[in-house]
């Protein structure tokens, strides 16, 4: 085995014996942050979320809505479009589905900018059993999308 070889090997090793699964962390997304503390409204809105930026920066108690996508609403209020009470049972199964699948996970952004209501606005990413899963992504192929 040549020195190049030996140190792959090496870093595989340490890898292991430290549970490190280096195929999953090379999947994950760039520049993203963790949110110590969030909650689900619906498909596209996190609420209550603490971003820790580093160096001890964060944002407390903000809403977060996901970029990309505009999942099905769970409620009637949103004035600038019609909500039929179809959408309204999808977006609650949606939000359901999606709250089942954050749970015990680790949720992270990558800020994108400020939505027209002044929410922040991000790709967010669940981390879970070692999967990158984008929410945007799994909203849309799980046929929540507006």
């Amino acid at each position: 085995m040549n020195h190049a070889g030996t140190i792959a090997a090496g870093i595989m090793l340490v890898a292991t014996l430290v549970g490190l699964d280096l195929a999953q962390a090379s999947k994950r997304p760039c520049d993203v942050v963790p949110l110590t503390r969030f909650e689900i409204h619906d498909g596209d809105t996190f609420t209550h979320c603490d971003v820790a930026f580093p160096w001890g920066v964060a944002l407390t108690d903000r809403s977060i809505r996901v970029a990309k996508v505009d999942a099905c609403e769970v409620t009637k209020t949103r004035q600038t479009v019609t909500v039929t009470d179809a959408e309204i049972i999808k977006g609650k199964e949606c939000r359901d589905k999606l709250r089942s699948l954050a749970n015990g996970a680790k949720a992270f952004v990558r800020p994108t900018g400020e939505s027209v209501y002044g929410r922040l606005e991000a790709d967010v990413y669940l981390l879970k059993s070692g999967e990158w899963i984008n929410v945007a992504e799994w909203v849309r192929s799980n046929g929540y999308e507006r």
